[in-house]
Formats: C-alpha cells, sequence, structure tokens
C-alpha cells in the first residue's frame, strides 16, 4: 500500500485546537474544559508508551487511535492521512500496523511535548451552583469539593491511586446576610450569561507524583479544594480555611437522650456501635471482601462520637464511604481474584481469536491479575496481564497445573 509522506501537527497547534481550561497554569480536567481528559491520556502514554497496542476498556478503540483522535482535528487532513472509519488506514492488520507506525512516527514529537510529565499538577472541576443565604445555617451552601478520586477525571488510560487519606469538605460557606449579598452580585458580574448568574466551580488541585510505567497507577494527592467563577477567572473561597468551622445551628449532641427507649439500630455507647458494626460487616461476605471489618467498625465509632443518635446504617455508610482507601481489605480482593481466575474456563474466551497473544500460563495469568486487579480494576488487569511476558508464582500457590 503506498501511502504519501504525511505530516503532523505542531504541539503549540493541537494546543490551540484543544478545548482546554487553565487556572494559573494547570489544565484543568472536567466540565469548562471537555479536552482535558486528552492531556491525561497523553500522560499516560508518555510513561508507559507501550499501551498503544492495547485495547481500550471502554468503547473498544485501540488505545494509539485514541491517541490519534484525540491530537488531530476531526475531518483534517491529518486525521484521514492516518486513519478511515474509526481505524488506522489499511485493508489488512499488516497495513493497519504500518499505519499506526506511521502516525506515532510522525506524531511522537509533538505527543512528546504535549504530555505532561509527572510530577505535575492539575485541577478538576465540577460545576454547581451558589444558594441562597440560610439563618439557621449562617451561610450560603456551596458545591462540595468534587470526588478527586473518581476514575472519570483520570480518563480510561489511568488509575487514581491515593497517597493520603480520601478529603471531604464543608457545603456551606459562613458570612452575614450583607456578605452573601455581596457574593451573589460579584458572581453574576463575571457569569458569561443571565441564566449562569450563580453558577461556580468547585475545583480540586491534585498532584500527579508518579506515573507506574507497567499498570499506570498514578500516585495522586491532594493539594487545595477552592471555588472559582464559572470562567475559572477567580479564586472566590478555599475550602481549608472553613475545615474546622462549625455550621450554625447544626451543633450535634455529644450524649444519646437519657430516657426512653432508643430506636433499633440507636446505640447508647459508642461501644456498642462498634460491635454492631463489626457483626454487620462480617456478615456480609462483599463488604467483608472489600474493606477490613475492624477497620471499618472503629471508624463507626468514631461516626458514633460525632453523631450519637445516628442509626447504624447510615454511621456505617459514612464511615465506608470516608475510610474505603485506608480500610481496603487488599489480601481479601486478591484472594476473590485469584479464585475467580482458577475457577473460570481456560483458556479465557476472549484470548481465542488471533489478534491476542496470551504470554502466561494459567497460574502466571490469575497471580498476575490477582495482583494487578488490587491497584487498577479487574478489567484493566486483565488487558495489562495479557501484554506481559514473565510472571512470579508464589511457592504457596494453590493454582496447580
Amino acid at each position: 500500500m503506498k501511502v504519501a509522506a504525511q505530516a503532523c501537527p505542531s504541539a503549540t497547534e493541537v494546543r490551540a485546537d484543544l478545548k482546554l481550561a487553565y487556572i494559573d497554569g494547570m489544565f484543568v480536567v472536567g466540565e469548562g474544559s471537555p479536552d482535558g481528559q486528552a492531556l491525561m491520556r497523553l500522560a499516560a502514554w508518555h510513561a508507559s508508551p507501550q499501551m498503544v497496542d492495547e485495547i481500550a476498556v471502554r468503547g473498544g478503540m485501540k488505545n494509539a487511535m485514541r491517541l490519534a483522535t484525540d491530537i488531530l482535528p476531526p475531518r483534517s487532513e491529518a486525521l484521514t492521512s492516518f486513519t478511515s472509519a474509526g481505524s488506522f488506514r489499511g485493508k489488512t492488520p499488516e497495513e493497519r500496523a504500518q499505519s499506526q507506525a506511521r502516525f506515532l512516527a510522525a506524531c511522537g514529537g509533538t505527543m512528546t511535548e504535549l504530555a505532561p510529565k509527572a510530577p505535575f499538577h492539575f485541577a478538576i472541576a465540577k460545576k454547581g451552583v451558589i444558594g441562597d443565604y440560610k439563618d439557621k445555617r449562617g451561610g450560603v451552601t456551596i458545591p462540595p469539593g468534587p470526588n478527586y478520586l473518581s476514575r472519570a477525571f483520570y480518563s480510561d488510560f489511568l488509575e487514581p491511586n491515593p497517597m493520603s487519606d480520601f478529603v471531604k469538605t464543608d457545603s456551606v460557606w459562613l458570612m452575614t446576610p450583607a456578605e452573601a449579598e455581596a457574593l451573589h452580585a460579584r458572581v453574576a458580574a463575571m457569569a458569561p450569561y443571565p441564566a449562569a448568574r450563580r453558577q461556580v466551580q468547585a475545583v480540586a488541585i491534585v498532584e500527579v507524583k508518579r506515573i507506574d510505567p507497567l499498570t499506570r497507577a498514578a500516585d495522586v494527592e491532594l493539594v487545595e479544594f477552592a471555588l472559582y467563577d464559572v470562567g475559572f477567572s477567580q479564586k472566590l473561597f478555599a475550602y481549608d480555611q472553613a475545615a474546622d468551622q462549625k455550621v450554625q445551628g447544626s451543633a450535634v449532641p455529644t450524649a444519646p437522650p437519657t430516657s426512653g427507649a432508643l430506636p433499633v439500630g440507636v446505640h447508647a455507647t459508642r461501644q456498642a456501635a462498634v460491635e454492631h458494626a463489626l457483626a454487620l460487616c462480617e456478615e456480609n461476605a462483599i463488604t467483608a471482601t472489600e474493606v477490613r471489618c475492624d477497620c471499618l467498625a472503629e471508624h463507626v465509632g468514631e461516626e458514633w462520637t460525632r453523631n450519637p443518635q445516628g442509626h447504624i446504617a447510615n454511621l456505617s455508610f459514612q464511615a465506608m464511604h470516608a475510610n474505603k482507601v485506608e480500610c481496603r481489605n487488599v489480601e481479601a480482593q486478591r484472594a476473590r481474584a485469584l479464585r475467580r481466575c482458577a475457577d473460570a474456563e481456560w483458556p479465557p474466551l476472549w484470548t481465542r481469536t488471533p489478534s491476542v497473544n496470551l504470554r502466561l500460563d494459567r497460574r502466571e495469568y490469575c497471580h498476575c491479575i490477582a495482583d494487578r486487579s488490587v491497584e487498577i480494576g479487574l478489567q484493566k488487569a486483565m488487558y495489562s496481564c495479557v501484554a506481559t511476558e514473565d510472571y512470579p508464582v508464589p511457592a504457596d500457590s494453590p493454582i496447580h497445573d
């Protein structure tokens, strides 16, 4: 197949075409910055170039093709010179592989220049609205800081790996009625159109410290939560400044009522709440696999201290949501993945096609999946292990040849 010489746009040209927002030089991922994930995919590629031959978990598109559509404008001569109908040009797998190789050779320099290199900072944004002033709360409601560990913000190429405990934010900004009126006027003045007069962006500034070249797990740490106007031009509020403030009118009693029977599920002592939470966790096989029950129960005790009249189900949910990372039951998750792989039909149905070359034997493959699924999830572990040449098997492996 004869192909004419092909050129790739420069990094400056690609950056000008991408729809990106920036905060103090940091690119934004989320609402108001639709192409932010393209830079996250380039960061993953730069750390792990071999990923180009993998098939994306979502959508079934080859990773190299996804990168091409990220950096080359739709319907442009550059894109059509390398691709056609959603894949690289060519009638045979060999010809398509050649087109992919030409794209990587032509555009590798552009992608390298564009790709964020760890360590780097970026911003995660989620749009919300500022509420009216509430006398009972002594302030206005604001959107909480975004879940900066949500996979949705890291693209399907990366898996966030938290380096510290998960942090949540307040949803109330304490102020006087006059200050609230001035804030509403200030936000409305910066709105791009009348319907956005109360809209703001809740932002999490995150540092990506390292990207594992094999698993593409991104070691991340929260730097700051902040509130910006909808166009990211001004910081309105830093959430950490209000982290220790108490919302007026919502103080939690320090002890339950001293008389009268408590409802079922509400406990008079912290120890009773801890014991009930431990029993509930151990009775639920799924929960006991996800988290260490003793760790979860202790955090339920902390939740009870803050809200001793809370129902055990609500206390457990709050403790689970806030401490799932800290209380992860890594060994149980690994054992479950190993057992599921060992019990599955072999070889897996999706590896019986000519395009998939599984290099590991059954024991190696299952231990690879069990170890990596703890960090990057089962689906990504399956694809990662397919591309692995060799994997150690412990002497006490429960899987036999």
